[in-house]
């Protein structure tokens, strides 16, 4: 199975170029003409994160993001937890002063500790960069990131950050660009229908 991760790889990375640039445009006019323009929206974000999964459950399959994962912690050594999982640990460490305040010292020590360990270095890239491509390119260099910053034991963060990203994909690019046009499409012929 894994001998083909690597040609479904790019077999898909050619069928969105085909199916978005190429088609794209004709099949999302077409829709919005037909069901309106919110029924192609849950469409093209359904068909986005779809697809973006199954690239992502792809690449899960290939060791090379493993690999330069390792290497880049070696260069970089050990990192301080990024801005997400700052918030996280500051959540805990709520929790764990309530717990103080109690009887539970030694309970507060034990989840800090285990909150650190969990997200210090596990991110190589802030998922706030990995929405900033999202915005500017698409799930085609996005989920890569995604894949080379959460490693194999968090495919399920990986995965909820794939669809966070389509979402932000979608109301980024489809809901201004096809969006508007409609409005204008529909005022042009309300004006000279």
């Amino acid at each position: 199975m894994r001998q083909l991760a690597g040609p479904a790889a790019l077999f898909l990375a050619s069928a969105y170029f085909v199916a978005v640039h190429v088609l794209g445009g004709t099949i999302y006019i077409t829709l919005i003409a037909l069901r309106g323009f919110w029924f192609a929206l849950a469409v093209v974000f359904t068909a986005f994160g779809i697809w973006g999964s199954i690239l992502y459950l792809v690449l899960l399959q290939l060791d090379a993001f493993d690999q330069v994962r390792g290497l880049f912690s070696q260069l970089t050594g050990e990192k301080k937890p990024g801005f997400f999982a700052r918030i996280q640990l500051k959540i805990f460490d709520l929790v764990a002063w309530i717990r103080r305040k109690g009887n539970g010292k030694e309970f507060a020590r034990q989840l800090e500790r285990k909150v650190e360990e969990a997200h210090a270095g596990r991110e190589m890239i802030s998922p706030g960069w990995i929405m900033a491509v999202f915005m500017v390119l698409s799930p085609l260099f996005a989920v890569p990131l995604i894949r080379l910053s959460f490693p194999r034991e968090r495919w399920a963060a990986g995965l909820m950050w794939m669809w966070i990203g389509t979402l932000v994909e979608v109301v980024t690019w489809f809901l201004p660009l096809y969006g508007g046009a409609s409005i204008v499409v529909r005022f042009l012929i309300s004006l000279f229908g």
